[in-house]
Order: C-alpha cells, then sequence, then structure tokens
C-alpha cells in the first residue's frame, strides 16, 4: 500500500505572506495570545492586570509586541512555533495554533519569540527566518538564558517589514484594536498601548425614552438561540442593542463578538443587515448600535469573520429583526431637542488642560522653548498668528462678535509662563455661523480672553457630544496659549513651526491619560 506524507513542507511559511490579512487583525493575534495568558492568570490567581505594548517604527523596520502575561515554558514555545500543534486548551481566543505564525509570516521575514513563564527563571528564545526555513531549513534552536524568576511575560519582534503601515492607517489600526479589545479595555485589567499611547474605547451615549413610566437608556436586551441550518448546531446570542443619542453613519451598526473578543464590527465596518437596523439613510440605520456575544459561533483561522455561509447568517438575522422591532420604530420616529450648552459644560477641558500644564515636565519643556537666546536664532518664513487675509468672496465683518452675548466659564486656566504666571479666560461668543471660530485678546495683566464662537458652523457641530466638545475647548485653549508664549519669545514675528511647537506642548500634556 503507498502511503502519501502530507506534512506540510516549509516553503508554506513564505506563502503566509499573501494571506488577506490587515495589520489590525495581524496584529490582534498576537494580542489574543497576550490576553488568553493573562485569562489563565487570572483564574489561577497569579495575575491580576495585563500590559500589552504595541511598538512600530517604520524607520527602524521593526514590530514589537510585549506583554507581562504569564509567559511560556519551552515546551509551549515550542508548540507554538510548529504548525499542526494547536493549543491543548482551544477554548479560548487562542484555538486554532496559526496565528503566531502566519501574522509574524506575514508582516515581515525575520521575526523572533522571547518569553519567560512565572516563577521559572530561564527565558526562551527563538528566532525565525522565514527566508531561510522556505529554503530547507527544517531546525531552529532554543536558546535558554537564566533571568530573575519575578519576570513573566513574552515579545514578539518581527522585522525586515514587508507590511510596513503608514499615513492613515495608524490611526485605523489604532482605533481598531480599541474597538476589538473593548470588553478588555473597559474592565480596566488590560492596559493597550500604541508607541506608548494607550488605547481607550467609549461606547457612544444612546437616548432615553419613557417604558412603564419611567426613563430609562433606549436600548433592548439580546438573549436568543439560533439553530445552523446546515448542522443543527444551536448557538447562543446574547447583547444588547441601542439608539444613540447622535445620530452616525460611522458608529452605527453591531459589533459582533466571540469570546470577549471583536470579531467584526469597528468604525465604518459595524454588522449593518438592513432587516435588524434598516436601511443606510434611515434613522434607525444611522442611530441603531449594539454588541452581540456569539460565543460558540464558528470562526475563519484569521478570525475576522464568522463561517456561516451555509444560512446560519440568515437564521441570525431572522432571529434579531422581530426582538428589535419596537426599538428601531423608536429610533425612526425619535427627535432629539438640541442641549442648551452651559459655560459650565467645558469645566472639564480647562480641568484637564490646568493638569497638564502644572506637571514638572510641562514646566520644563516650556522653560527651553522659552530661553531668550532663541531671539538670536534666524528665522524663516515669519507669520502674525490670526493676521490673515480674509477668504475669496467672505462677507464684510462689523467690528468684533459683538453685540453677541459673552458667557464666561467658570474656571481660570492658570499657566507657567518663565517666572510669571499666565490666565487665560474661556468664554463662550454665539456669533454667526461664518464668523471666525476663535478670537484671542490680551489684557495688560497677562490674563488672556479666549473667545469660542459656539454659533460658528465648525464648532457647533462638535458640542452636543461631551467628548468632541472637550476636545475643541482644549484646542482653542492651546492655540491661545501658544499664540501667546511664542510671541514672548519672537514678539509678532512668530516661526510656524514654533507656534506648532507650542501648540504640540500644551496639547501633549493635556491629553486625558
Amino acid at each position: 500500500m503507498q502511503q502519501i506524507d502530507v506534512s506540510p513542507p516549509t516553503n508554506v511559511y513564505a506563502t503566509f505572506g499573501r494571506l488577506n490579512y490587515t495589520p489590525w487583525h495581524a496584529i490582534a493575534e498576537f494580542v489574543d495570545n497576550a490576553t488568553q495568558s493573562f485569562i489563565y492568570g487570572k483564574r489561577a490567581g497569579t495575575l491580576e492586570s495585563l500590559r500589552v505594548r504595541i511598538d512600530y517604527s517604520q524607520r527602524a523596520d521593526r514590530l514589537t509586541i510585549e506583554d507581562n502575561a504569564l509567559g511560556m515554558t519551552s515546551d509551549q514555545l515550542a508548540r507554538a512555533i510548529l504548525l499542526s500543534k494547536p493549543p491543548e486548551d482551544r477554548s479560548g481566543r487562542s484555538e486554532f495554533g496559526m496565528g503566531l505564525k502566519t501574522a509574524a509570516c506575514w508582516f515581515g521575514s525575520l521575526w523572533s519569540v522571547t518569553t519567560t513563564r512565572k516563577g521559572d527563571p530561564r527565558q526562551h528564545r527563538v528566532v525565525f527566518d522565514v527566508e531561510k526555513v522556505a529554503a530547507g531549513e527544517r531546525h531552529v534552536e532554543i536558546e535558554e538564558t537564566y533571568v530573575d524568576p519575578d519576570l513573566h511575560g513574552t515579545t514578539v519582534e518581527v522585522s525586515q517589514l514587508s507590511r510596513p503601515i503608514a499615513g492613515r492607517q495608524i490611526e485605523k489600526t489604532k482605533r481598531l484594536l480599541a474597538s476589538i479589545y473593548r470588553v478588555d479595555i473597559t474592565s480596566g485589567d488590560v492596559v493597550l498601548s500604541w508607541n506608548k499611547e494607550r488605547l481607550w474605547f467609549r461606547t457612544p451615549d444612546l437616548m432615553n425614552r419613557e417604558v412603564d413610566g419611567t426613563t430609562q437608556p433606549a436600548r433592548t436586551a439580546i438573549d436568543l438561540t439560533v439553530k445552523d441550518p446546515y448542522t443543527g448546531t444551536r448557538h447562543r446570542v446574547t447583547g444588547w442593542i441601542g439608539a444613540m443619542q447622535r445620530m452616525s453613519q460611522t458608529d452605527a451598526g453591531l459589533a459582533l463578538l466571540r469570546r470577549g473578543r471583536m470579531i467584526i464590527g469597528g468604525p465604518d465596518a459595524n454588522w449593518r443587515p438592513k432587516e435588524v437596523i434598516g436601511s443606510v439613510n434611515s434613522h434607525s440605520g444611522k442611530r441603531l448600535i449594539g454588541e452581540l456575544h456569539m460565543d460558540d459561533f464558528p470562526v475563519n483561522f484569521t478570525k475576522d469573520g464568522f463561517a456561516w455561509d451555509a444560512g446560519l447568517e440568515e437564521e441570525l438575522i431572522n432571529a434579531l429583526a422581530p426582538a428589535v422591532q419596537d426599538l428601531r420604530s423608536f429610533a425612526d420616529n425619535a427627535r432629539v431637542a438640541a442641549k442648551k450648552i452651559e459655560p459650565e459644560d467645558f469645566v472639564r477641558a480647562i480641568d484637564e488642560v490646568q493638569r497638564g500644564v502644572s506637571s514638572p515636565t510641562y514646566r520644563d519643556a516650556a522653560k527651553r522653548r522659552e530661553e531668550p537666546a532663541r531671539h538670536d536664532q534666524p528665522t524663516t518664513d515669519p507669520f502674525k498668528p490670526f493676521d490673515l487675509p480674509a477668504a475669496p468672496n467672505a462677507p464684510e465683518r462689523v467690528g468684533d462678535l459683538t453685540p453677541a452675548i459673552h458667557r464666561d466659564v467658570p474656571q481660570e486656566l492658570i499657566l507657567p509662563v518663565g517666572v510669571k504666571t499666565m490666565r487665560a479666560r474661556l468664554v463662550l461668543v454665539h456669533g454667526g455661523p461664518a464668523e471666525s471660530w476663535l478670537e484671542v485678546t490680551q489684557s495688560d495683566d497677562f490674563t488672556l480672553a479666549v473667545r469660542l464662537n459656539t454659533g460658528n458652523r465648525f464648532v457647533a457641530q462638535h458640542l452636543e457630544n461631551e467628548a468632541e466638545r472637550t476636545l475643541v475647548a482644549k484646542f482653542a485653549l492651546a492655540v491661545a496659549t501658544a499664540e501667546a508664549q511664542a510671541r514672548l519669545v519672537y514678539d509678532d514675528d512668530v516661526p510656524p513651526d514654533e507656534l506648532r511647537r507650542f501648540l504640540s506642548l500644551t496639547l501633549d500634556h493635556s491629553a486625558n491619560q
């Protein structure tokens, strides 16, 4: 009887670079391993929190994912490197035993794994050269060194990148990673960062509605079972669907999660069956949002989609549609009265900027920027901030934003400037939609009046949402104080790059970490 060797050839590793991955799904393979290791450690009572650091540099041609989870023994590392060795426990996020190899080979042709198990004084490391293995090299050595037994965690480093991440794709990758691990991030147990920037996830605010005489969030709990028409297997679906306070085509739709990790969803990528949430242009289609947990649904091995092509998706849609019919009708007919913006609504912005500019690191950095010696440096392309020509066909301005109503925010920003103290007052001015969004004046006592035009088209569309409103106010304060600081050093001839540096200094320190 003839036998056929079906073991995979070594050159199969080179083909992983042609998989249909995205950067965020490929990186998620590494984060899955880290979070699953943390879940084991938390269940055993040996770990309380997890930090996963993603560091990426196109210039250095390197992607690094470092975690402080349990780490791996040498046997576990060997199993992770081999193709045909899925994990012994397949009930978690590490299910197929393919993610580490496929994602690393997709990103680059040289990668390494360094790991140490909690309580084990040995650190293990392998280096995987894809081209050498594809050419026939069949052995990968595990290097062993001794370290502090209290250390634990794993670091994956990929170089000789064939899949660089650049431009807008970087921000998209960060947003989608935060969305994929929303459950972990919002639990507070897991900190996920990108180049030292902590990633956050926030669910949009929901509308309220009257139910049996009480005001409740406009949301419907989901708990149902659907049957796969092909396999006969029954699958449970839990979660919620709600109506957003503010309509958004970007956020609308449903995020589909499995074992606490999003499979389908994210900004502009949510699951949007019209039978459930309505057409794209309807009010419900712009307002319904939700999270469905589908822990026992089958997924593809790259975990970016469900294996439901044989009718399971249609069964889920058919089960959800009647469950949310009442909520969908509410979302289609609801009308939200515009919230009156009060000065007190901007105190949060001042608090966040104040915390940043009060820090020693800000004071030191600002002092270096304010050194008088900078007067001696040649400047190029000088300009006077806010002294710009009017746009073509712009309406003639009559005076300032007066006689519009001025309302002071009941808190000042106090900013250290050398040996002096600058005070900035944020003033709300409801001017015309075509009027300037920001006007700044400075009095003799080193006080700035930062007048934010809440009637300006750009400003007005960001006032209802607290996070957006806070961001606009922080940016207004940063622009005003950056101009004043730069003028102290350069008088009226401020180089654009210096204004941007002062602006960046304040914004960096006012980030809500």
